[in-house]
């Protein structure tokens, strides 16, 4: 009929269910994970793409790009005619412009990330306004060139 089998072994089998179990549920939270943040940068794509028009008519109004900085990059500072869209209550990045006469960069990190940024993505006009992800599980070899503004 049925075998006996040892207190051990079942140990064994309870053990390795639970292991698979605990395999299986870690690989789905990373992938979870990814999700909510590819997710959440929805929300930056559409405000860098806004900041980028207004930047635009800012510019057509002063003459230079310079004139048109702010965000986290110089706090306090938003001259753009929209709202500064890290001050919405649910906001999840940090929106920066940086500028000279000619060029800018606009630049989303997340809000509870530390000095230097890991995680951002940002539009320049130095790569064609093509928006750009830096982290967030992926590398480009843009985000090294452009690192060193966004800290």
């Amino acid at each position: 009929m049925f075998s006996q089998r040892s207190k051990f072994s079942y140990l064994v089998e309870w053990f390795m269910v639970v292991s698979v179990l605990g395999l299986l549920t870690g690989t789905g939270l990373k992938f979870f994970n990814q999700a909510i943040q590819r997710a959440r940068s929805v929300e930056a794509i559409t405000n860098i793409s806004n900041i980028s028009s207004a930047l635009e008519r800012c510019y057509m109004m002063r003459g230079a790009y310079a004139a048109c900085q702010g965000g986290y990059f110089l706090k306090g500072e938003w001259p753009l005619d929209i709202e500064y869209p890290g001050d919405h209550p649910q906001a999840k990045f940090d929106y920066g412009i940086w500028a000279d006469h000619t060029d800018w960069v606009i630049v989303a990190r997340p809000a509870d990330q530390d000095r230097p940024a890991k995680d951002f993505l940002f539009m320049s006009t130095y790569f064609g306004h093509n928006l750009i992800t830096c982290g967030f599980g992926a590398s480009n070899e843009k985000c090294n060139e452009i690192r060193y503004i966004v800290r």
